[in-house]
């Protein structure tokens, strides 16, 4: 698991995230390993509020938001292969500041072709 964050203020956060799956498993599936990712994502404490597809260069992906106590989250998550990738973005559920989420989140590429 790669992960890098970076907190602009003690309550923000923008991280990205890349997961690589073992090569033995099974992944054509795409749709469920989705649907397991979006029960999972809000974790215990969190409501998911919304889920959508999203694509980036043809490759399918999802975006979830979810708000937690104090927190409102949004990810993207891309399914390429064997690999995982994702752009999160946590903001003050009272103060969110949905310009910045979507410039973070639209400004997440990959590079290196489109193969799913």
């Amino acid at each position: 698991v790669l992960h890098f964050t970076a907190e602009p203020s003690r309550v923000v956060a923008f991280s990205v995230m890349h997961n690589r799956f073992p090569a033995n498993m099974n992944i054509s599936n795409r749709r469920g390993m989705f649907e397991a990712m979006s029960k999972g994502v809000a974790g215990t404490e969190g409501r998911l509020l919304s889920e959508s597809k999203t694509e980036l260069h043809g490759l399918e992906g999802r975006e979830w938001k979810f708000e937690e106590e104090s927190s409102l989250t949004t990810i993207r998550a891309y399914l390429v292969r064997h690999d995982l990738y994702q752009a999160i973005c946590v903001v003050p559920k009272g103060q969110p500041c949905p310009r910045h989420t979507q410039q973070f989140l639209d400004s997440f590429d990959l590079k290196g072709g489109s193969e799913q």
